[in-house]
């Protein structure tokens, strides 16, 4: 929603979609994986008229594209319009975002307003992590009106070493 102080603020609509691309880390070196990752960006921005794609597991936990040596721009390279489209990772999660819509009748623009951050939450069994991202919201016809969207990932793992306390025993 976009903030004018004042009077109620007007809604601005947005298309969010989130996917868990299930991406091992090991993955992240073919070229073969890579494409079909830059397809599923492209085929989730085109169908879903999308203003933001939250992913998670994009490479292996607390690892991603960055560990890999790949930046996340790149990917979106050639699959999105050019400089109309951002991307950011942390660890194994990714954003994935139009910049530049607000230039367009009815179009809404998002720019990372801070860089994605990592909070570890408490958990003796689990391994719970959220990631946040940051959006500044601007719209065509709402100029000098900003918004803010706060967009968390959250992802809720087992640890390998550790037993699933939360199923119980095994019936049998």
């Amino acid at each position: 929603m976009l903030c004018s102080g004042g009077a109620s603020p007007p809604a601005v609509p947005l298309n969010l979609g989130t996917f868990n691309v299930g991406i091992h880390q090991a993955m992240l070196g073919s070229k073969k994986h890579l494409d079909n990752f830059r397809r599923l960006l492209g085929k989730a921005f085109e169908e879903g008229d999308l203003h933001l794609l939250g992913l998670c597991e994009v490479g292996g936990h607390k690892q991603g594209l960055k560990t890999a040596g790949i930046c996340p721009q790149d990917l979106v390279y050639g699959v999105l319009a050019e400089k109309e489209y951002c991307a950011a990772v942390l660890q194994a999660y990714m954003g994935v975002w139009h910049e530049a819509g607000a230039a367009k009748p009815d179009g809404v623009s998002l720019q990372l307003w801070a860089a994605p951050t990592s909070v570890a939450l408490a958990s003796e069994a689990l391994d719970p992590q959220l990631v946040i991202f940051d959006f500044r919201v601007t719209a065509h016809g709402h100029d000098g009106k900003v918004g803010r969207l706060v967009h968390g990932v959250l992802h809720i793992r087992t640890p390998s070493n550790k037993q699933n306390l939360l199923m119980g025993p095994k019936c049998g």
